[in-house]
């Protein structure tokens, strides 16, 4: 598999989740708490300052729904470690079915998002 669909795959899920928060925005007029919330706890679950493994064990499973856990593994696995596309198929699988899941649910979200605006007629705020 090249870089490029590496990449796709890796932000696939994470445009998901950007796609909900800017319907968040369109619907509730506010960006703040949602893109910290979301900014902060994928950080902080997705092992950017320190691994996974030292989490309790109650908090280990948020981060296998954090998408940039799985993407930062495949990328440290891949540079760090040479690992090859064979040993990474389980954090690749599960992007990709994070990006299946995610995408149309962004999707579905932002086409209520932007009814609800035209219908208020606040979409030209925007």
């Amino acid at each position: 598999m090249a870089t490029l669909e590496l990449r796709a795959l890796g932000t696939g899920a994470s445009r998901g989740i950007g796609v909900l928060s800017a319907s968040f925005i369109l619907y509730f007029k506010r960006g703040d708490p949602i893109n910290f919330l979301l900014s902060g706890l994928s950080s902080f679950f997705g092992s950017v300052f320190f691994p996974v493994e030292q989490l309790p064990d109650w908090l280990r499973p948020v981060s296998r729904l954090v998408p940039m856990a799985w993407s930062l593994e495949v990328v440290r696995g891949a540079l760090l470690r040479g690992r090859t596309l064979g040993e990474l198929r389980v954090p690749l699988f599960v992007l990709l079915g994070l990006a299946v899941v995610l995408l149309p649910l962004a999707l579905w979200a932002s086409r209520l998002a932007i009814r609800a605006a035209k219908r208020e007629g606040s979409l030209i705020q925007y």
